[in-house]
This record gives structure tokens, C-alpha cells and sequence, in this order.
């Protein structure tokens, strides 16, 4: 019986695909901010252009996973947030700009998931160190040229 579950266990996906989605609320006039993502991620594009719709799809671990996303407002450095969460748990990521110097990045949680527990939390991360933990945690990130609100 164990050995059949260690079989079940070992042929389990190991990755699954995230829907990543872009929206502003921008005039055409004024210059969006770009959102790159690290290397890693296997996407064939790394760097993207926050537009009205524009969704990407991305296949992440389903084990505990870092999130890390670096926002570049028009001429300025990137803001850089992270979010530590399960990866089982994601369904997908917002991005939405709403203001020139304001972009707001959301991890969409699945409804419900059997088992989940306390240590399924996020924790969200500025690039200076500070964190906010917990589901539904937010942090905000201020850049030279804007800030980064990311909640999980």
C-alpha cells in the first residue's frame, strides 16, 4: 500500500500554468510602466508593457514558490516586490496600472483548496527587506518614480 502511494505521489505534475494579466487605466498619451520578470520564469519574453488587456501564461512549480516581478516606471530604476507563497494555491497574477507613478499586483488564490493551513500564508517583500505576512497580506514599495503596491 505505501509503495502504491509513493507511486500516485511520484507521478503527480510538477508544475502548472498561471494566467498573467495586464491592464491599464492609462490614457494613450501617457507612458506605461514595464514589468519584467526574472529569467527563470519559462516564459519567452521577460519584459512586458502594462496595456489595457494583454495576458500572458506562465508555468510555475507546485511547490513553495518566489514570485519576484520588477516594475520600471517610465525613466526611472525598477521597483522591485516579492511574494513567498504556495504555489498549489495560485491561480493567477494581476497587474494593474492605475496611475502613472502607481502599479497594483495581485496573487489570485484558487476559491478553496482541501488542506489548507497556516503555513499556506504569503509573505509579500519590498527589495529594502520589509515584509507583510499572512493571506491577504499588502505591502507597498515606493520607487524614484512610483510605487508598487503587491498583495497575496
Amino acid at each position: 500500500m505505501v509503495t502504491k502511494l509513493q507511486q500516485q505521489f511520484g507521478h503527480e505534475p510538477k508544475d502548472k500554468e498561471i494566467t498573467v494579466s495586464f491592464e491599464s487605466d492609462l490614457k494613450s498619451s501617457e507612458k506605461s510602466a514595464i514589468v519584467n520578470f526574472p529569467t527563470i520564469w519559462s516564459v519567452r519574453e521577460h519584459s512586458f508593457i502594462i496595456q489595457q488587456t494583454n495576458r500572458i501564461v506562465l508555468r510555475i512549480p507546485l511547490a513553495r514558490f518566489r514570485f519576484v516581478i520588477e516594475v520600471r516606471f517610465p525613466a526611472s530604476d525598477p521597483v522591485q516586490v516579492s511574494a513567498n507563497a504556495s504555489g498549489a494555491d495560485i491561480k493567477g497574477l494581476q497587474i494593474h496600472q492605475l496611475r502613472t507613478d502607481f502599479v497594483q499586483a495581485n496573487l489570485v488564490h484558487e476559491a478553496f483548496r482541501f488542506g489548507r493551513s497556516v503555513s499556506d500564508e504569503c509573505t509579500v517583500s519590498c527589495a529594502d527587506g520589509t515584509s507583510r505576512s499572512g493571506m491577504g497580506a499588502c505591502i507597498d514599495c515606493p520607487g524614484p518614480r512610483g510605487t508598487v503596491r503587491f498583495c497575496c
